[in-house]
C-alpha cells in the first residue's frame, strides 16, 4: 500500500516451491472460480478498497459539496 491508501491495478508473484499449495483469491473467493463463473479476463475489484479510496480523498478535499464521479 502506497502513502495514499491506494493500491496498484496489478500485481506479480512468484512461485515458491513451498507455497505451491495455495492458490490466488480475490475477497476470499479462489481466482479459478471467479474464472469458472465470469470467464476471462475478468476485472475484480475489492469494496473495502474502494471504499477505503473514497474516504481518502473525502478527507484530503473536505468541502460541503465534494462529488467523486467513477467513469
Amino acid at each position: 500500500m502506497g502513502a495514499t491508501g491506494l493500491h496498484a491495478a496489478t500485481a506479480t508473484a512468484k512461485m515458491d516451491p513451498a507455497h505451491l499449495h495455495r492458490m490466488l483469491e480475490l475477497g476470499g473467493v479462489p481466482a479459478a472460480t471467479l474464472a469458472e463463473r465470469y470467464g476471462t479476463p475478468l476485472y475484480v475489484y475489492e469494496e473495502e478498497r474502494i471504499r477505503s479510496a473514497f474516504q481518502t480523498l473525502t478527507r484530503a478535499f473536505a468541502v460541503d459539496d465534494l462529488r467523486i464521479h467513477y467513469p
